[in-house]
């Protein structure tokens, strides 16, 4: 009877034309219909550790270093032409260097000191008016290459910023807070507002 047949349930592996299987331990029944029925249980050896390891035999390979290719030094593909935009880039990136450079106080803004378009940039124009500082101003809403260049060119992503003898300063935040703190009158040589 099939039901007296013990039937384990736990896997051995075992290792078949170099691929492993997963194979239940088998429980046979013999059925005959002369004789009555036997069962038969044949458990599946487990391999050893020894058997399961692939033997194969050693070679030395030399290689001349000289003769093979991928020994060789590379050489470095030519740099691909650059693109009109990068070109562009490239120029603003001058530009904006050659305006920081030759001004004692710049101001990137998002309009004109006259007439701000957001209220960051309204904010530092009244700062740089009420200190009575004189600087150049620069809308970067003329140029969509001026306003992401002048974001590259100080690595920060945000607009306003103020640049003072050739060193950026901050946007509306940082100089908000110097000029709070009095540490903008210094940078520009004047008196520090006296804390009432």
């Amino acid at each position: 009877m099939l039901s007296k047949v013990s039937r384990a349930s736990r896997f051995v592996s075992i290792l078949s034309k170099g691929a492993a299987r997963a194979l239940p331990m088998a429980s046979f029944a013999s059925l005959s219909a002369s004789a009555p029925m036997k069962a038969a249980v044949r458990p599946v050896t487990m391999p050893t550790l020894e058997s399961l390891v692939f033997k194969a035999p050693l070679r030395a390979f030399s290689v001349d270093p000289a003769s093979d290719a991928a020994f060789q030094p590379q050489k470095k593909a030519a740099a691909a032409p650059a693109s009109a935009e990068e070109e562009e880039m490239s120029e603003m990136l001058r530009q904006i260097g050659e305006v920081v450079a030759n001004n004692k106080v710049v101001l990137f803004m998002k309009g004109v000191p006259e007439q701000p378009q957001c209220g960051f940039s309204s904010r530092v124009v009244q700062i740089l008016s009420h200190l009575n500082v004189q600087y150049e101003a620069c809308n970067v809403l003329d140029s969509p290459v001026l306003r992401e260049g002048i974001k590259k060119f100080s690595d920060w992503p945000t607009i306003p910023q103020l640049y003072v003898n050739g060193e950026f300063v901050g946007g509306c935040d940082i100089v908000t807070s110097m000029f709070t703190s009095g540490e903008l009158h210094q940078l520009f040589g004047l008196e520090k507002p006296k804390a009432e």
